[in-house]
């Protein structure tokens, strides 16, 4: 598995999540923004509704691809 996490030496910060470690850089390094515009907020509520959206999708691929691996693969997924 590969998430993406940030270790932040200046402050001891472990993050991870794009989304909390982009939220984290805007709040410790404000100089260089991340977010244009303050658009936070909608940023979040996008991510938030992407994946209620999606969700059932995956659910289903998922779903289908434990029916068709192999014994030996499936153990693993």
């Amino acid at each position: 598995y590969t998430v993406p996490v940030l270790s932040d030496p200046n402050t001891g910060a472990l993050i991870t999540d794009s989304l909390e470690i982009a939220s984290y850089l805007e709040k410790a390094y404000p100089e260089k923004p991340i977010f244009p515009n303050n658009s936070e907020p909608l940023i979040r509520a996008f991510d938030s509704d992407h994946v209620s959206l999606i969700r059932p999708a995956i659910k289903s691929i998922y779903t289908r691809s434990a029916e068709i691996l192999s014994p030996a693969s499936a153990k693993f997924f």
